[in-house]
């Protein structure tokens, strides 16, 4: 097997972590959580690799995606983009609450900002990439799954995680 890269990316709270998770669980090296071990020692031998930014990303708008994608490829990986989306509504306050903004327009704005830069770049770069929606993941999360497989050509196991849409949509 060729090795194989899969950024995850999307603005904050749109389901970046439970997506490198289906990753992990399903045999890919990396971390879900907000450090991740692949920025201090780039992935060179591992023959799959998810490594996940969140956009901002410690405060920088526009964190060097291009510098990850690069040394991916200087370590021969074929890199695939899995950009998350989530309810905007749902993100935005959960933004809130985190705190990473402190206001909705804020959100919608860190949000445009978010999806514009990540956009830009996958055109800049004219690397592979597939949406996939946190909310699919909670209604079909097996069909998503196995469809995200067939096109990535590894096989994704779905995880349990709970549905954090519900306590944004009752408030």
């Amino acid at each position: 097997m060729n090795k194989k890269a899969f950024i995850v990316i999307g603005p904050e709270s749109s389901g970046t972590r439970v997506m490198t998770e289906i990753f992990i669980k399903s045999g890919c090296s990396g971390d879900f959580g907000h450090q991740q071990y692949f920025d201090e020692t780039p992935p060179s031998s591992e023959k799959l690799v998810v490594w996940r930014r969140s956009i901002p990303h410690a405060k920088v708008k526009e964190p060097d995606i291009k510098k990850m994608y690069n040394k991916l490829v200087e370590e021969k990986y074929d890199v695939t983009v899995i950009v998350t989306t989530r309810d905007m509504s749902c993100m935005i306050k959960s933004q809130i609450n985190a705190p990473h903004i402190l206001s909705e327009e804020e959100g919608i704005k860190n949000i445009s900002d978010a999806y514009l830069f990540i956009f830009s770049l996958i055109n800049e770069l004219k690397v592979k990439y597939y949406v996939v929606s946190y909310e699919s993941l909670i209604l079909h999360q097996e069909s998503t799954i196995n469809y995200l497989s067939s096109l990535i050509g590894i096989s994704l196991s779905p995880i349990e995680f709970r549905n954090e849409n519900i306590k944004w949509n009752n408030t």
